[in-house]
């Protein structure tokens, strides 16, 4: 794990560098970043990394309209936890309970 502040550090150190080339160094190195592997590899994990969110906040949204359906309440410390969670099987089994529960806190068991 790099220091705190080794991150801005880095980006003012590559800004000088970029500010001291001509506009045609400058193109070059931007194609030589957007071609290298770990442009790509972090775009793609950025992608899958958004595709999860996405699919944890409609399970989350589906979890409380079955709640809300069923008229079972949702406390603030009900709604934390559901979109606090990261874990999509879980969030399903929630749901599942949800649709047989009477009770909000029995889904969590």
């Amino acid at each position: 794990m790099s220091p705190p502040g080794w991150a801005d550090w880095r980006k003012h150190e590559a800004d000088q560098m970029k500010e001291a080339m001509n506009m045609e160094e400058q193109h070059k190195l931007t194609e030589l970043e957007l071609n290298s592997i770990a442009y790509h590899d972090g775009l793609d994990r950025g992608k899958l990394e958004g595709k999860l969110e996405g699919k944890l906040e409609g399970l989350a949204e589906i979890l409380f309209t079955i709640l809300e359906l069923r008229e079972l309440p949702i406390d603030a410390a009900t709604e934390a936890r559901i979109r606090a969670c990261n874990n999509p099987d879980l969030l399903k089994r929630w749901a599942a309970r949800a649709t047989q529960a009477s009770e909000t806190a029995s889904i969590f068991d």
